[in-house]
C-alpha cells in the first residue's frame, strides 16, 4: 500500500516538482534539531502567512504518516509543534522532508505471511509474521543533546523541549500501527522515559488484542 499520488501532489504544492530539485536521503537532517531553529520576529500578518504554509505542509505530511509512511512520524511530530509560531527555518525543515518524499514516492507498507531472510536490522528482524510483536524506544531529554562547551552561555529551554520523545511500532506481518510523540511529563531518567514508551505501547497492544479477540482471531 502506498500513496504515490498524494505524495506527488504535496511535492507540487511545495513547488519542488522541478526536475533539478535536489533529493534528500532522510526525512530530516541529522544533527540539526528543529527545536533549535531560531525564532524570527516579524509582523503578525507575515507570521500568519508562514503559519498557514507550514500547517498545509504538516497536514499533508501527517496524512501520509498516519496511513502508509511511518518513516515520517518523527519529523511530522516535531514540526507540527510550530504550527502557530512558524519561522522560515521551519518551512525549510518541512521542505527537506518533502524533498525526501519526492525521491521515495513509491514507498509504502506491505503485509505478508512469509518471513524475509533478506531484511537486516539492529532489532529483531526477520519477524515472525504470525505473531504480534511490539517494538518501543525513547530518548531522554531534549532533541538537541549536544554537549555545550564551557565558554558557551547558558541556554534556557522551553518546558516541552526538555521532555523525552517516545515511539513504538506494532508488527503483525507488517507495520500494523505506530506512534511517535513527545511525552506529557518530564522523565527524570532514561529508564523512566523507556517505561513510559512501553506503557503507551501496551495500551495500544491491548486494544488490538481486544479487537482480534472480538473477531475470534486471537485468544489471550
Amino acid at each position: 500500500m502506498n500513496q504515490e499520488n498524494d505524495t506527488r501532489e504535496l511535492v507540487k504544492k511545495a513547488q519542488l516538482d522541478q526536475h533539478d530539485t535536489a533529493l534528500k536521503p532522510t526525512p530530516y537532517r541529522s544533527g540539526h534539531p528543529v527545536n533549535s531553529i531560531p525564532h524570527v520576529d516579524m509582523p503578525t500578518d507575515e507570521r500568519q502567512h508562514f503559519n498557514k504554509i507550514l500547517q498545509e505542509y504538516v497536514g499533508s505530511l501527517n496524512w501520509l504518516n498516519c496511513q502508509t509512511r511511518p518513516d515520517l512520524a518523527t519529523i511530522t511530530n516535531i514540526i507540527s509543534q510550530f504550527n502557530n509560531s512558524c519561522s522560515p527555518g521551519h518551512i525549510d525543515s518541512a521542505k527537506y522532508a518533502i524533498r525526501y518524499l519526492k525521491g521515495t514516492a513509491d514507498l509504502g507498507i506491505q503485509f505478508s505471511s512469509r518471513t524475509n531472510s533478506q531484511i537486516e536490522s539492529f532489532v529483531q528482524f526477520p519477524l515472525d509474521p504470525t505473531k504480534i510483536i511490539p517494538l518501543t524506544d525513547a530518548n531522554w531529554g531534549s532533541q538537541d543533546q549536544s554537549v555545550p562547551r564551557p565558554e558557551d552561555p547558558p541556554i534556557e529551554l522551553d518546558l516541552f523541549k526538555t521532555r523525552s520523545i517516545a515511539g513504538f511500532v506494532i508488527w503483525l506481518g507488517g507495520p500494523l500501527t505506530w506512534s511517535y510523540k513527545r511525552q506529557t511529563y518530564t522523565a527524570r531518567s532514561s529508564c523512566e522515559a523507556e517505561i513510559g514508551s512501553v506503557d503507551e505501547c501496551t495500551k495500544t497492544l491491548q486494544q488490538i488484542a481486544n479487537i482480534l479477540k472480538d473477531l475470534e482471531l486471537f485468544e489471550q
